[in-house]
């Protein structure tokens, strides 16, 4: 059962807002519309991913949640995606990076090749899910949940992928999650179905809603230049 769905992120309803407002001849005009369009291909890649999910219906208990914003030992973190079972919380961290990919360990890099030879090394996702899953595990020992967690890099584009020395298992495309999950090994229930449902809602209960305004300050806009 789906507790939480995604809705438009404010950033890119602000980011749409503003470039209509701004100059094209504004020297942040370019930076802004880059900005916007990496916003809409996240969002269309995340929409994907939940359309995705959409055949995935075990026989045991489950919840999911998307779009989670929480706040741990003064941090706040957010999580694409989650799914909680009897067993564990999987943890999704949703990219929509088109292109070849060529993927490397120690240290790990995600490298994005372009069509005229160049390489740009992205910001890895494993890492940033490392990091979301320490803050996720404390939140939850915290409540008093003690669960495995378990995640995955979902990719919405179907790219070429090189991967040199990495664990797949924990790189996938969209339309494979549901089967992924569906061969999860279900060994312990560490959860019943009402402490799922508890858990599903107290998560909502301390989802904070992220506002990114006033972005003019974030993008060095005078109030004078808006239109």
């Amino acid at each position: 059962m789906i507790y939480k769905q995604r809705g438009i992120p404010k950033v890119l309803i602000g980011q749409q807002a503003l470039l209509r407002r701004l100059s094209p001849d504004h020297a942040k005009f370019k930076k802004l519309q880059k900005d916007y369009y990496n916003s809409q291909a996240g969002y269309s890649g995340e929409k994907d991913f939940d359309y995705q999910m959409r055949e995935f219906k075990p026989d045991y208990p489950y919840a999911i949640l998307h779009d989670v914003y929480l706040q741990q030992d003064q941090v706040y973190f957010q999580i694409d995606s989650l799914l909680i079972t009897p067993s564990c919380i999987v943890v999704f961290e949703v990219k929509n990076m088109a292109g070849k990919l060529l993927i490397t360990q120690h240290p790990t890099q995600f490298i994005k090749e372009e069509p005229n030879g160049d390489r740009t090394v992205l910001k890895s996702p494993i890492e940033e899910l490392e990091r979301k899953k320490y803050f996720l595990t404390r939140w939850l020992r915290k409540n008093g949940v003690e669960i495995p967690l378990v995640d995955f890099v979902v990719l919405a584009y179907q790219n070429e992928l090189i991967i040199e020395n990495l664990a797949t298992d924990k790189v996938a495309f969209s339309y494979e999650m549901p089967n992924r999950l569906r061969k999860l090994e279900m060994n312990q229930d560490w959860l019943s179905s009402r402490e799922i449902r508890q858990l599903a809602s107290q998560i909502n209960t301390f989802h904070c809603n992220y506002n990114p305004f006033p972005l003019n300050k974030k993008y060095d806009v005078l109030p004078n230049d808006i239109r």
